[in-house]
């Protein structure tokens, strides 16, 4: 689990944990560039959406995509500024365009979306003495693609899902889609007999009116979305093929849809190679934690990785494994894909031939050097597996006195880290403190647990204080 807090000084006592801390708004200091692509970023005042710093300051953000993609879609959210403070958005990065975006004092929970060539430069500038709650400014671009662009209506926009995602959207966006459209497209599978992974990236339509609707497979009828929403949370649907039509009525519209297709493919033959790093990552069967894609469509196949630590105290591995279908296999190794190493799962006495013996199973080890995994499926599809690594030294150093002398640490603009003594060991009998603060700076601390990992009977334990304790 990781959990973000926010606190200007915080005082923390512990057995075992892992911790990141950086200043709450280091992301506010002169011009920051951005390059603007597939998945929501967003930049915003210091603290949203919760009252910024006075501090006179200006920033910049410049966005930026790469090259043959759309127009920058941005939604603006604007909580509140305070009298002579204000946020300007210059398409072109041209502060004489008439385009131009301001939104100031006398803009109040405002929340509107525009698109924005790019560059595009969002400015903030702070001068009043008094603060207010500010902004948050979130924006999206996708790859340009020939079917988006051409809306054909008597018969279907046919187009072959790959193993590299592409794109389908309505004509114009991000600008707002004409009414009174009817477009229709075919996503196949290019006869490779694998499924096709349809996911709705963004959804801004007309409240049901204006609709998308899809036809899985050999399906009769289609299912329709219609949401009005922006980001959407993205959501999946998998077939061998989809027709997807997309509908708007006579009356002027909202942005529209953005749907991603990619086959479904197992593994590409070659060893996926990782490196650990102070915070957590993960890697999983695919498509978990729905079912990882059955060996009946695509014939038997392996999945490799190796993951090799950043420091010399090695992994950290958390695995927990769902449910594997007997015949499938997991192997886990110390050491390289020679697989001379240890073996460290199965364990000694694990029984792969009880289809469910590995059902909800989760465990936690400890590797000083490479990690070799090997998913072998032969059969069915099932859970699968999901495994988090970490590669982080000990801090080696805290206070065992919390009231004369926690080890002070300081916050700045740089994301820096520490964990409890021989973090990767148990350390039973330990009690440490630490007191992290802004150094008086006024702009808080970002505290994030990456890793926490104690008794069950609650003897061990970590506790956090400080006011005002937010969470993000």
């Amino acid at each position: 689990m990781v959990a973000v807090m926010r606190f200007p000084s915080i005082l923390t006592a512990l057995c075992l944990l892992h911790l990141i801390y950086r200043s709450v708004d280091g992301q506010c200091s002169g011009s920051v560039n951005i390059i603007v692509g597939e998945t929501p970023q967003t930049v915003s005042s210091a603290n949203f959406p919760n009252n910024y710093p006075t501090n006179d300051r200006e920033c910049e953000w410049r966005l930026t995509t790469e090259a043959n993609y759309t127009d920058i879609l941005m939604v603006h959210n604007v909580k509140q500024l305070s009298a002579g403070d204000k946020v300007e958005i210059f398409p072109g990065c041209d502060t004489s365009s008439p385009d131009k975006l301001i939104n100031d004092s006398s803009d109040k929970d405002v929340l509107t979306d525009s698109n924005f060539t790019s560059p595009t430069c969002i400015n903030f500038t702070v001068k009043a003495m008094s603060t207010s709650t500010g902004f948050q400014e979130t924006f999206i671009a996708f790859p340009r693609t020939v079917a988006a662009s051409v809306c054909q209506t008597s018969t279907k926009n046919a187009v072959t899902a790959t193993t590299t995602p592409l794109y389908l959207y309505n004509p114009e966006f991000p600008a707002k889609y004409s009414p009174d459209q009817d477009c229709i497209w075919e996503i196949k599978n290019g006869g490779t007999g694998k499924d096709i992974i349809l996911t709705f990236e963004i959804m801004s339509l007309e409240d049901c009116v204006d609709y998308v609707n899809v036809t899985a497979g050999g399906e009769i009828n289609p299912t329709m979305y219609c949401l009005t929403d922006v980001f959407i949370r993205p959501f999946s649907i998998r077939n061998s093929s989809f027709i997807v039509t997309f509908h708007s009525d006579k009356v002027d519209g909202y942005r529209g849809f953005v749907v991603s297709y990619v086959l479904e493919e197992p593994c590409k033959g070659v060893l996926t190679a990782l490196t650990g790093q102070p915070h957590l990552r993960y890697l999983s069967s695919i498509g978990y934690p729905s079912n990882y894609q059955s060996a009946v469509k695509s014939g038997a196949y392996s999945c490799t990785w190796q993951i090799d630590p950043n420091t010399a105290e090695g992994l950290l591995l958390l695995l927990t494994v769902d449910k594997l279908t007997d015949g499938d296999t997991l192997f886990i190794y110390e050491g390289t894909s020679d697989k001379t190493g240890t073996l460290l799962f199965p364990g000694q006495g694990d029984n792969y031939t009880d289809p469910c013996y590995f059902c909800n199973k989760r465990t936690t080890f400890v590797s000083v050097s490479s990690v070799y995994i090997e998913f072998n499926v032969s059969s069915s599809g099932n859970a699968g597996f999901n495994m988090g690594y970490l590669s982080q030294a000990s801090s080696g150093a805290c206070s065992a006195n919390a009231e004369s002398s926690p080890l002070p640490l300081m916050a700045d603009d740089t994301l820096q880290y520490f964990s409890s003594p021989f973090f990767n060991s148990s350390n039973p009998g330990s009690d440490c403190y630490w007191n992290i603060s802004d150094g008086n700076t006024g702009r808080g601390v970002i505290l994030t647990v990456e890793f926490a990992y104690f008794g069950a009977d609650c003897s061990d334990f970590l506790q956090i204080t400080g006011k005002p304790m937010l969470p993000i």
